[in-house]
């Protein structure tokens, strides 16, 4: 049995040690940001097409799938 002193070598410990290092750096700050743009983003575009539906100018009506007949 050969013992090692240093980094983990196997893939399971490797991919954990990197998942706690992970955690503990956190995320990056433009990182945030730009989740948060995001979030605010699809907020405006939510509340705006609630207002566009609620005043009724909803656009085109749903086109729906035709289902051809078979023939007997």
């Amino acid at each position: 049995m050969v013992l090692r002193w240093g980094p983990p070598l196997s893939a399971k410990s490797l991919t954990k040690a990197r998942s706690k290092a992970a955690k503990k750096r956190g995320l990056p700050e433009n990182l945030k940001n730009a989740i948060e743009a995001r979030r605010r983003e699809k907020a405006a575009a939510s509340t705006k097409a609630a207002t566009k539906t609620e005043t009724g100018a909803a656009g085109k009506p749903k086109r729906t799938r035709l289902l051809k007949k078979k023939a007997a």
